[in-house]
């Protein structure tokens, strides 16, 4: 008998309540995407990109640059001066195909050839180049601009899907997170109470009012909570981790430190206004549906430009000549140089081939964008009935969960009057913790629910 006291004197001296050390913080999921949304490697390479295609936007206004050009060419040999060429020009291009031209020659020199033969001061010359039938109404330079708008669009679309999908991944990261810390939390709750239990069951044993086997129930028991108790911290130490991996500042990756928690009331739907009121919302908005419509477009583009290689190349080119640049009265219409330039291949088949790439191209992008908003429609609904399934069980688990700590009070009452046992308060417990346990899960489920919603919809998440 003496040996059982002194057990459950050492008993009442080992277990006593967990202490926290140290002050929690709240890591608001507000502060933690907008670290996210600046800082992440991802994020940053999108942004690039974007920036990328705004060059590739510039280079491509670059072919409607005007271009200065000229040259030089002369000639000595045995004291003689064969011929001085000069030659100078511009040439600016437009958007509808005309390109305006002026040129200035000058020829010195025994044997220059007589059709190079200028003025002593030169000659000058403006005109246009004029195409009448291919590249008239469209031609390489249009199309390389309008494609390269089109092009820096996509990117500023990839760029919010690839942010999108960053920022959904790290919201699933904070709700396991979330899920986690409040495991632990219920663990260390109930460790507590049982350690305040046995310490309670021990001295009623020392006194003699119950029976002393049940010292080492209560010791179980707390020894269970313990174990249970230090999985929930590895795992939240895992989850913690987790959403470290996506926390970077100046390339510099972050912890998240212990004293350090998430926000527990947090729900996913918060985050996006509206986010169940879908009844407005327009698949050909979606960014996945907006980025094949610039597919489209842009593949409608090109088959423009392929139809206008059919046409034949015919161009004229047609300059006014004058000696005094300066003196517009000196324009004479009889004074002027005139060409024309003409190519056509004969049987077109290479021209004929790409018309048709380039509508099949158009066709399959019309397949593939069909089949994309009718599984986007179907994923959308599939996600709205989970979700609403999700809040049913959450009401159904939290109203279980209530009645499970009743059951509980009313146990340890019975037990207080004598009518109960330790054994059936553990087992209360037990079912307790249970379904607490439970309740977190389905509200995981639920934020992870509303994070895979946001997935799909791809709205701005601010």
């Amino acid at each position: 008998m003496k040996a059982i006291n002194f057990i459950c004197f050492v008993l009442l001296l080992v277990f006593t309540p967990i202490r926290v050390t140290g002050q929690e913080e709240i890591f608001g999921i507000d502060e933690y995407l907008a670290l996210i949304k600046k800082h992440h490697p991802v994020i940053k390479q999108a942004n690039l990109k974007l920036s990328q295609a705004e060059e590739k936007l510039l280079k491509a206004r670059g072919l409607f640059d005007p271009k200065l050009g000229g040259k030089v060419k002369q000639k000595d040999f045995k004291g003689t001066g064969y011929y001085d060429l000069w030659q100078g020009e511009i040439k600016i291009p437009t958007w509808f195909g005309i390109e305006l031209q002026s040129q200035y020659n000058l020829a010195e020199g025994y044997y220059v050839n007589r059709q190079n033969i200028t003025p002593e001061e030169g000659l000058w010359s403006v005109g246009v180049s004029l195409p009448l039938a291919k590249d008239l109404l469209y031609d390489d330079r249009r199309n390389a601009l309008k494609q390269a708008k089109i092009f820096q669009d996509s990117e500023r679309i990839q760029r919010d899907i690839k942010t999108n999908e960053i920022l959904t991944k790290a919201l699933k990261a904070y709700s396991y997170w979330i899920l986690y810390y409040e495991n632990k939390q219920v663990y260390k709750t109930f460790l507590e109470n049982a350690i305040i239990r046995n310490q309670g069951v021990v001295k009623k044993a020392l006194a003699g009012d119950i029976p002393t086997i049940d010292t080492l129930e209560t010791h179980l028991f707390v020894k269970k909570q313990e174990l249970a108790f230090n999985e929930a911290k590895l795992q939240e130490q895992k989850a913690k981790l987790a959403v470290s991996n996506f926390l970077w500042v100046e390339n510099v990756p972050l912890a998240i430190t212990d004293e350090l928690v998430p926000d527990s009331n947090i729900i996913m739907a918060q985050l996006v206004p509206n986010l169940i009121g879908l009844d407005n919302f327009q698949v050909n908005q979606h960014p996945q549906v907006q980025l094949l419509e610039n597919d489209l477009t842009a593949q409608d583009y090109n088959l423009r430009l392929k139809r206008n290689n059919l046409l034949p190349d015919l161009r004229i080119n047609y300059n006014f000549l004058t000696e005094q640049w300066i003196d517009r009265s000196v324009f004479n219409e009889n004074d002027y140089t005139f060409g024309v330039v003409f190519k056509f291949p004969l049987f077109l088949r290479k021209e004929r081939a790409d018309v048709r790439i380039a509508k099949y191209e158009i066709e399959k992008l019309n397949y593939e964008k069909s089949a994309l908003a009718f599984r986007l429609e179907n994923d959308i609904k599939a996600q709205q009935v989970l979700i609403n399934t999700q809040i049913n069980q959450l009401y159904i688990l939290e109203e279980i969960v209530d009645g499970s700590q009743k059951l509980v009070k009313a146990e340890q009452r019975l037990f207080a009057l004598g009518e109960s046992s330790i054994f059936l308060i553990n087992s209360r417990d037990n079912k307790f913790i249970e379904n607490r346990i439970k309740l977190n899960k389905v509200k995981n489920k639920l934020n992870l629910a509303y994070a895979e919603l946001i997935s799909l919809l791809q709205p701005k998440i601010d």
